[in-house]
């Protein structure tokens, strides 16, 4: 019964990540049709959608950063601690 019950609940995950997928592509089209429609330069599109996934690429790296410092133990120095003597991290309060 308990089987049963995590497959359903990963079925329903798995569907809720389709959506997503689909929201996905239903934004292309969107912005297909206004690049169509504004007429925007190609060379000027791709510098945009290079400075935009260059962005996303850093904001992940920073995260994946700040998580590896995460992992350390607490009373052990860290290089947010070194850099920041002040830091004081509102997230540990809440976990």
């Amino acid at each position: 019964s308990d089987d049963v019950s995590t497959l359903k609940v990963l079925r329903v995950v798995r569907l809720a990540r389709l959506a997503k997928l689909l929201r996905i592509a239903r934004a292309a089209r969107v912005f297909r049709r206004l690049e169509s429609a504004y007429n925007v330069n190609y060379s000027i599109l791709k510098m945009f959608e290079f400075f935009v996934v260059t962005v996303i690429v850093n904001h992940w790296l920073a995260c994946m950063w700040r998580m590896v410092e995460s992992l350390e133990p607490r009373d052990m120095p860290t290089w947010i601690n070194i850099a920041f003597p002040d830091y004081d991290n509102p997230a540990e309060d809440v976990f």
